[in-house]
């Protein structure tokens, strides 16, 4: 594993899940935090720093894609959607929503650490890529203006523009390249 011990947030209603995962990723050298539901992972999120969320859709209460739509994009760790909803459909709304990656289950643990190690290097090599001082941190898109910095769209008045993650990663994209 990296040099880094990154902190995972394991969200999934079936106990014997969380505890699956929470064994085999402390073994690989994680950090894990268990959630069964949106309210005990929005609690722990609220004290613990998280670098990676696993989110399960299918949960009693406030399904996952609620609380992926939730988090702030730019600010929110990364996340892979873990669930056993393997309609096509609904992995198209979550990567929509900002998910990182999706995985059905049953999962291979393996795979699933490949994916975590693979996420992570993409997001700390976002992380790195940031703006150097005296570059460029907004940009004006028709009538609305993006900040690099704050990771916010807003339009001409002000008003902040709801994004998704992957749709703030495009227009960050296109500003970077622009």
């Amino acid at each position: 594993m990296a040099d880094k011990n990154y902190s995972i947030l394991v969200c999934d209603d079936e106990a014997d899940i969380r505890e699956m995962l929470n064994e085999y990723l402390t073994m690989k050298g994680y950090s894990v935090i268990e959630a069964s539901n949106a309210a005990q992972l929005r609690e722990k999120l609220g004290f613990a720093s998280v670098d990676l969320i696993l989110l399960d859709i299918n949960m009693p209460g406030e399904d996952g894609l609620s609380v992926l739509r939730s988090l702030q994009a730019g600010e929110a760790p990364a996340v892979i959607m873990l669930t056993a909803a393997g309609d096509v459909v609904d992995r198209i709304i979550g990567l929509e929503f900002g998910a990182d990656d999706y995985l059905g289950k049953p999962v291979d643990l393996r795979e699933l650490e490949a994916r975590i190690k693979a996420v992570l290097r993409r997001r700390n090599a976002r992380a790195a890529a940031g703006p150097e001082t005296g570059e460029k941190t907004r940009f004006r898109f028709g009538k609305t203006w993006l900040n690099l910095e704050s990771a916010k769209l807003t339009d001409e008045e002000g008003a902040e523009i709801p994004l998704t993650a992957m749709e703030y990663n495009l227009l960050a994209l296109f500003a970077r390249n622009s």
